[in-house]
């Protein structure tokens, strides 16, 4: 493996990696590129994006858009089950 990611990086340095971090080689459009480092995400040590009061705005906007009474609703159910 150590070929793969020489010269930038020894085999030293891919057995003495640290958690969550690595080393990759990608392909864009056929051609590999230089190795390069990565640090892994840990979304438990991260806050979370949306506060409370965002996820109440984004539920009443998908009632609002998405929403039928349910009046409606429970018609349509008894006309499509003939119940």
């Amino acid at each position: 493996m150590e070929q793969q990611f020489a010269p930038k990086f020894s085999g030293n340095d891919l057995l003495n990696l640290d958690k969550f971090k690595g080393v990759i080689k990608l392909s864009v459009d056929m051609q590999p590129t230089s190795a390069f480092s990565i640090d892994v995400k840990r979304p438990w040590e991260e806050p979370p994006l949306n506060s409370h009061e965002k996820v109440e705005i984004i539920k009443q906007i998908s009632a609002l858009k998405y929403g039928r009474k349910k009046e409606l609703v429970d018609k349509e159910v008894y006309f499509r089950v003939g119940a």
